[in-house]
């Protein structure tokens, strides 16, 4: 008797530890109560601002800036001055050479006047008409220098960073600023290549920006053309058809397409 109600317990005791190993395994299905309290993923689609217009303002020469007035965030117009190099060196240069110019212009007009008498080849006349286009070739290069000198804005825009400082000596080439024109953004995201064909160009779509209150309509306008393969997604490029000018690149939120009923669906609803 006691040997059988020794083996019953060990029964239920393995059948209790059978329980929890199953409980505790990856294939047990979440009870009722554990789905209820836990949320659920969903594939959100997000998308970000990003300027259509933005670049980099380098150094068109070497020398020191007398003048960078400009300062980080200042919203600047077209063609206003931003930055003033000392040129004394490239004016003097330029004062130079149009001495020259008019010294072969000279001559080459005295030149002509001897070859109609005969009193010079035509040779030397060739020779001047050669200097005068040397002398205009580098006028228009010390020019040209010049024209480096004063840096102009080549579009409205923000400053987002000033990188050198006024009364400092840079390079050629070396970045001076950084320009983004915060009135002409686009929305790039990244989707399922698989969704090409239900999103073509034109589709309407609205973004619900986390740092804007009410969502913002727009359309698709391209894709980069290139897929990728590991992750089979793609990037597209929205264009906002309303356009608040609290927006700023950077700026991030979801997406929701607006789902058009086909007419084959109108008329077998009917």
């Amino acid at each position: 008797m006691k040997l059988k109600f020794f083996l019953k317990s060990l029964f239920l005791v393995w059948l209790c530890i059978g329980a929890m190993s199953v409980a505790y395994s990856d294939d047990i299905i979440q009870s009722p109560i554990v789905s209820m309290t836990m949320p659920k993923l969903r594939n959100v689609l997000r998308g970000q601002l990003r300027a259509r217009r933005f670049t980099i303002i380098s150094a068109g020469l070497s020398g020191k800036l007398v003048s960078f007035p400009v300062t980080h965030g200042q919203r600047i117009s077209k063609g206003q001055k931003i930055a003033k190099f000392d040129c004394r060196m490239e004016t003097a240069a330029k004062a130079i050479v149009v001495a020259k110019l008019s010294a072969a212009q000279s001559k080459l007009a005295v030149n002509t006047k001897l070859a109609s008498y005969k009193n010079i080849s035509l040779l030397d006349v060739t020779l001047s008409k050669s200097e005068v286009a040397i002398q205009k070739a580098e006028l228009n290069q010390t020019l040209a220098v010049l024209a480096n000198c004063t840096i102009k804005a080549p579009f409205s825009a923000i400053i987002s960073n000033k990188i050198a400082q006024a009364y400092q000596y840079v390079k050629e080439g070396e970045p001076l600023l950084e320009l983004i024109d915060t009135t002409s953004l686009e929305i790039e995201m990244v989707i399922p290549s698989r969704r090409l064909k239900t999103i073509p160009k034109g589709t309407v779509f609205s973004i619900k920006l986390d740092e804007y209150p009410t969502p913002i309509k727009a359309k698709i306008d391209r894709n980069v053309g290139t897929i990728d393969p590991v992750s089979q997604t793609i990037r597209v490029i929205g264009k906002l058809i309303d356009h608040p000018k609290a927006l700023l690149p950077g700026m991030s939120g979801e997406i929701k397409f607006t789902t058009v009923k086909s007419p084959t669906d109108v008329n077998n609803k009917k």
